[in-house]
């Protein structure tokens, strides 16, 4: 499967929140560590489907608390947000996830090249 790259656009600066995502049809994170739970959270307010995937260790929540665990700060997560979806990877030493909207991601995202 491949996906289709034209009009992607890379940010490379700090997500405040503060962003207007309008432009864009969804967002998505790869490991943006303290920043993830605001990336859902903004996305989540202006209706921006988001997939973020999520690095193996727990990070503080917006409120500064850190979990014990990544997997308390995963199940945070989709408590708080409770529109989302998640996938978990094991790998036998640690284990990653993805957090993703419910809507926004349908097929014509990509295309099959078999």
């Amino acid at each position: 499967m491949q996906c289709d790259t034209s009009g992607i656009k890379i940010m490379n600066h700090k997500f405040t929140g503060t962003e207007d995502l309008a432009e864009y049809d969804a967002v998505i994170a790869q490991e943006p560590c303290d920043a993830a739970e605001l990336i859902i959270k903004t996305c989540a307010e202006q209706n921006i489907p988001y997939c973020v995937i999520l690095c193996g260790v727990p990070h503080a929540r917006l409120s500064g608390e850190l979990d014990n665990d990544v997997y308390a700060w995963y199940a945070y997560l989709l408590s708080t947000y409770p529109n989302s979806q998640f996938t978990i990877w094991h790998n036998g030493r640690f284990s990653s996830g993805c957090i993703y909207s419910e809507h926004g991601f349908d097929r014509k995202y990509f295309s099959r090249n078999d």
